[in-house]
C-alpha cells in the first residue's frame, strides 16, 4: 500500500506528462538551492568565526609586543643592598651575608632551589647583570654566593 493518499495519486496523474516532469525538475532543483545554501552557510558561519579568532590572536599579539617593549617597572630604580635584601627575603630566602664593593654587590643567600632559581630569574629579569655565581647544595636548600652589578645588562 502506497502513503499517498488515492485522491492526490489520481490529482498527480491527470497532469500532463511534461507538467510532472518541470514540476518534478522544479522540486530536485530547489532541494539542490536548499542544499547549497545549507553548505555555504555553515561555511560562512565557520569562516567568521575563524575571522574572530584572527583578530583576538592578532589582538593578543598586539598586546603582548606592547607589554614586551616597555620598560620593566623595576629597571627604572637601582639596586641597592637593602632592595636586593628585600627581594631576597619576599621570595622566602635568608640573607646569610651582603658586601658592597665599587657598585658590586656580593650576596650570600640560602633557601629551597626552586625559590632561589626564580628569584635569580626575577633579578636579572630586572636589568641586574650577575658577574659571579656559586651555587653549593646543603641538605635540602641551597646556597648561592653572587655578586650583582645594578642596570641594565
Amino acid at each position: 500500500m502506497s502513503r499517498i493518499p488515492q485522491h492526490l495519486r489520481e490529482h498527480w496523474e491527470r497532469i500532463p506528462y511534461r507538467r510532472r516532469w518541470m514540476l518534478q525538475g522544479a522540486a530536485w532543483a530547489v532541494v539542490l538551492l536548499v542544499l547549497w545554501q545549507w553548505g555555504w552557510l555553515d561555511s560562512r558561519w565557520k569562516l567568521q568565526q575563524a575571522e574572530r579568532s584572527l583578530t583576538d590572536e592578532q589582538m593578543l599579539s598586539r598586546q603582548l609586543h606592547s607589554v614586551m617593549a616597555s620598560p620593566n617597572p623595576g629597571r627604572s630604580q637601582p639596586l641597592s643592598p637593602g632592595r636586593l635584601s628585600e627581594h631576597a627575603q619576599a621570595a622566602g630566602l635568608r640573607v646569610v651575608g651582603m658586601d658592597t664593593h665599587e657598585g658590586r654587590v656580593d650576596v650570600q643567600l640560602e633557601g629551597q632551589p626552586d625559590a632561589l632559581l626564580h628569584w635569580l630569574h626575577e633579578v636579572e629579569r630586572e636589568g641586574t647583570q650577575v658577574g659571579q655565581l656559586q651555587l653549593q647544595r646543603s641538605g635540602n636548600l641551597l646556597q648561592v654566593r653572587l655578586g650583582v652589578v645594578p642596570g641594565p645588562s
